[in-house]
């Protein structure tokens, strides 16, 4: 029986960026900042993020405020 790896999607960073809804500049800067985890080097002018990791920081990303003492009244 053969050892395999499980393989795991990789996000390009357009595709990464478009996912989150931020541009690929601030992905870069989240990533140097460590909120974002470090990309996959595929090759030489080819990197990437794990799906998994792009699953888990949205996974942990906080949520809007629903508390209605928040809103605007009208």
């Amino acid at each position: 029986m053969q050892n395999t790896l499980p393989l795991s999607r990789i996000f390009r960073p357009a595709q990464a960026a478009r996912l989150l809804g931020i541009s690929r500049a601030t992905l870069y800067r989240w990533e140097a900042s460590g909120r974002l985890a470090p990309r996959v080097i595929l090759g030489p002018n080819t990197s990437g993020w794990r799906e998994e990791d792009l699953a888990a920081f949205i996974a942990a990303a906080p949520r809007g405020n629903r508390d209605k003492s928040c809103e605007i009244e009208r």
